[in-house]
């Protein structure tokens, strides 16, 4: 009778034990997801080149509403080519909107090379978009690349 007893005090401090630990992961603030390049949480959710236009989209996971403003966007090529596209556009995003930008980079001058490394099949490109929050308080950073 005392060895049953024994065994399920150890159970029940081990099962004390997990729910304790998995209270103070879900509470602790080591344990909050803050990405300090991209405070706002922004994501590009879906980009392409298709030829020579570069388009995206991104998307506000968040609860709120944002209203950010859009630098540029640096595109590069897997090659080593890249170029800046100007974006300077803001915007007004409503919870969970995503917004479309759609850029031809044959007419854009600095953009020659990586239009031309871009019609080939299988090129790695990536796209750094900055952004700011229009009151000025949160600047951020968002990387994505795709295949052509």
């Amino acid at each position: 009778m005392k060895l049953l007893k024994d065994i399920l005090l150890i159970v029940g401090i081990v099962i004390l034990s997990y729910f304790l630990f998995l209270l103070s992961l879900k509470y602790s603030p080591s344990s909050r997801n803050i990405n300090y390049m991209n405070p706002l949480n922004l994501m590009i959710s879906r980009l392409s080149i298709n030829n020579g236009i570069l388009t995206f989209e991104i998307f506000n996971p968040n609860n709120q509403s944002l209203t950010v403003y859009f630098s540029y966007a640096l595109v590069k090529t897997e090659f080593g080519s890249s170029c800046m596209v100007s974006i300077s556009d803001v915007k007004s995003m409503k919870p969970y909107e995503t917004i479309s930008y759609s850029y031809d980079l044959s007419v854009i001058p600095e953009c020659k090379k990586v239009y031309v490394q871009t019609k080939r099949r299988g090129v790695k490109v990536w796209i750094i978009l900055n952004y700011e929050e229009a009151e000025g308080e949160k600047t951020g950073i968002l990387k994505a690349y795709a295949i052509t």
